[in-house]
Formats: C-alpha cells, sequence, structure tokens
C-alpha cells in the first residue's frame, strides 16, 4: 500500500486548510478501504479495470458518501483513493458536469440533434487578417468561445 499526506494549504497564512490524504491499494478489500475513511471526508477514487465485477459494488459501498470517481487500466487489481478532509466547520462541496464533449467524427453520417455549433470564425473575407492582426496565431488556433461554462454550487 502506497500512501501519502500532506496539508493542502498552510494555517499560517489562511483562517481554512485541508487535508488530503492519497492511497494506492493493491488487491483491496471492503475492509481495508473503509478502514482509512475518515469522518466527514470527501473521496475521489479511480478503480483498475482489472477488478472482478462483483468486487466494484461493495468497494464502492465502503467510500465515504460524497464520493466521485472512475476507472483507470491497469493489469493489477487496485483501488487509488484522494481523501479531502476540511476543518471543522467546513465543507467540500462535489458536482458532476453532465457534459461529455462532442460526438465523435462520424465520416459520411450526419449528425442529428447534436448540441455543439461549429467554429464560425474565419468564414467572413478578411477575417483571418484581423485576428491574425490582433491575436496573431494563437487567436487563430484558439477556439470559437460561446460563453458556455460550468456553474457552481452557491454557498
Amino acid at each position: 500500500m502506497l500512501r501519502a499526506a500532506r496539508p493542502l494549504l498552510r494555517r499560517a497564512r489562511l483562517a481554512r486548510a485541508l487535508h488530503i490524504e492519497a492511497h494506492t491499494i493493491e488487491h483491496p478489500t471492503p475492509e481495508l478501504v473503509s478502514s482509512l475513511i475518515t469522518p466527514h471526508a470527501t473521496a475521489y477514487f479511480s478503480l483498475s479495470t482489472s477488478l472482478q465485477p462483483e468486487s466494484l459494488s461493495p468497494l464502492v459501498a465502503a467510500l465515504p458518501k460524497h464520493s466521485v470517481g472512475g476507472f483507470h487500466i491497469s493489469d493489477i487489481p487496485s483501488i487509488s483513493i484522494a481523501l479531502i478532509t476540511p476543518d471543522a466547520g467546513e465543507t467540500v462541496e462535489t458536482f458532476h458536469d453532465p457534459s461529455e464533449g462532442r460526438a465523435p467524427v462520424q465520416v459520411g453520417k450526419w449528425q442529428r440533434g447534436t448540441a455543439w455549433t461549429d467554429d464560425k470564425r474565419g468564414s467572413a473575407v478578411g477575417e483571418l487578417e484581423k485576428i491574425l492582426g490582433g491575436e496573431g496565431w494563437e487567436g487563430v488556433w484558439r477556439g470559437e468561445e460561446t460563453g458556455a461554462g460550468v456553474s457552481l454550487p452557491k454557498e
């Protein structure tokens, strides 16, 4: 088992602090995972794809209520966990962004109902020269800004 722990923020400069612990457990058991969990912790975890399907549910059940996770490719059955514990009276908010990015390219097929719009920059005469003159090549290669973003929970 590999383990690392360090304070994320220093108390001397800030009134608030978080404590983070990182663990990677090979051949994990629900008992071992639950023994690492601290009260009021939020967990970010990654399960290896080589874990047996029947062991996934007990492992996830051993994690804290507020957990976010995914999978990583590995030949060794393992789980990697980052536990974030705030100071007393503080909280850690987790959220999920359901956007999955652009749909994969399908040559010769029409995409119905795609919410993404094409980048229209450069379609007008002289627009490329205007971008090159103002922002240079960085402006050309940066995509069109639509103002879309992720809204975080309000305090």
